[in-house]
């Protein structure tokens, strides 16, 4: 619930168990509200269009920062990818200059821990270009 400002600065986390996909639309209306918002996306697997949309339609309003593999959760096979992921998304209006977009190997060291200790995280390659190519390592 929200107060009568209009002007929150309110961080989501969110973790909701498969209904993260039934308030995409209230979080894209709330936008102004949200600087932040981590959210765990369930049944990739199984509800991939569901996720690929609700994904598209909050990176109109949200850049995706960040992406971690819930080790927790099986990897699917089928589509190269983990069944559940944590993604951090921040406001694009925070941004007021052009954003360069990373690619880079996920998990992050010192950063991302496997969410299941005893199990190996998953990882994850958005990497376009060789090693060699790249003049830098960037978050």
């Amino acid at each position: 619930m929200f107060g009568e400002d209009d002007r929150c600065n309110l961080f989501l986390k969110m973790d909701i168990e498969g209904a993260e996909y039934e308030v995409t639309d209230e979080i894209i209306e709330q936008r102004c509200r949200i600087n932040c918002v981590v959210a765990e996306f369930h049944d990739l697997d199984t509800n991939t269009q569901g996720f690929n949309e609700s994904f598209k339609r909050l990176n109109r309003h949200f850049y995706c920062i960040h992406v971690h593999g819930n080790n927790f959760s099986p990897y699917s096979q089928e589509h190269d990818f983990p069944c559940v992921i944590e993604i951090t998304f921040l406001n694009k209006s925070l941004f007021p200059g052009s954003v360069i977009p990373v690619e880079r190997s996920y998990p992050i060291a010192q950063l991302d821990f496997a969410c299941n200790p005893v199990k190996a995280d998953y990882p994850l390659d958005f990497e376009s270009q060789p090693t060699a190519a790249r003049s830098s390592e960037t978050a």
